[in-house]
């Protein structure tokens, strides 16, 4: 299946230019819904929004947060986008001995026509996977649309890992799901996340979006190294904040 009269904004699309080039060396940057806040407000993540007029044109996709939960709703206009982005300009991809890693928790409640949310990982040089996320499936985008169907309507944990930014492999609830490729792409090292098309509209639920490069565990000593840069939090059940709903819109 491939989309009709959509745009899936990836790469460089209205993100504009990125900044400087940062050290190349393991990093960890986490969204948790349940610290109550967006992403833009935890930071380094910023966002971009917009709709037919233009970026940053209207309010965006209405945002609450509510029992530790992210939720986006776009489903008032097709136009709309809105997603969270950052830029690493050549220091996004592993070194030796270590690999990118990228996790999230997503639940797509309902989609206005074939798929709306999706996330990209574009590497230093170029290389670029996305993934564009319907109720009951996701798709590859530059592989050919390639399905992986997924139970509807449930949180899903999904796990993205590759130790040279061409070959990859994604974990769905803990089961290897596919072993794919980068594409090559114009564009700069960036990964973002959210409501990312234009032409189609969701309802969608995100619990956790969290992205970096680890070092191999291949000591215990680099282990525990490894879970202190990723701010483990041990394998009980996730501490949620109780609170109120909040409905976000840019003003």
């Amino acid at each position: 299946m491939k989309p009709m009269a959509v745009r899936v904004l990836v790469g460089a699309v209205l993100l504009g230019t990125g900044a400087g080039a940062l050290d190349a060396s393991p990093w960890w940057v986490a969204y948790e819904a349940d610290d109550g806040r967006l992403p833009e407000e935890v930071g380094p993540w910023k966002r971009n929004w917009g709709n037919w007029q233009g970026q940053y044109q209207g309010p965006g996709a209405y945002r609450t947060i509510k029992d530790g939960i992210l939720t986006y709703d776009s489903l008032y206009d097709k136009g709309v986008f809105d997603f969270s982005y950052i830029k690493r300009p050549g220091a996004m991809d592993p070194g030796p001995d270590e690999f990118f890693l990228a996790e999230w928790r997503v639940n797509v409640l309902r989609v206005a026509d074939q798929a709306d949310p999706a996330i990209t990982v574009a590497s230093d040089e170029a290389w670029v996977v996305a993934f564009w996320f319907a109720e009951d499936r996701i798709f590859s985008i530059f592989e050919g649309f390639q399905e992986i169907p997924v139970a509807p309507h449930l949180m899903h944990s999904y796990r993205f890992v590759s130790d040279d930014m061409r070959r990859y492999e994604l974990y769905v609830d803990g089961l290897l799901a596919r072993v794919g490729a980068f594409s090559r792409r114009v564009g700069p090292s960036e990964v973002n996340w959210g409501d990312s098309t234009q032409g189609a509209a969701s309802l969608h639920e995100w619990d956790y979006f969290r992205v970096g490069v680890i070092p191999e565990a291949r000591t215990a000593a680099s282990l525990i190294a490894s879970f202190a840069l990723m701010g483990w939090r041990g394998a009980g059940p996730r501490r949620r904040v109780a609170s109120s709903a909040r409905r976000f819109r840019h003003g």
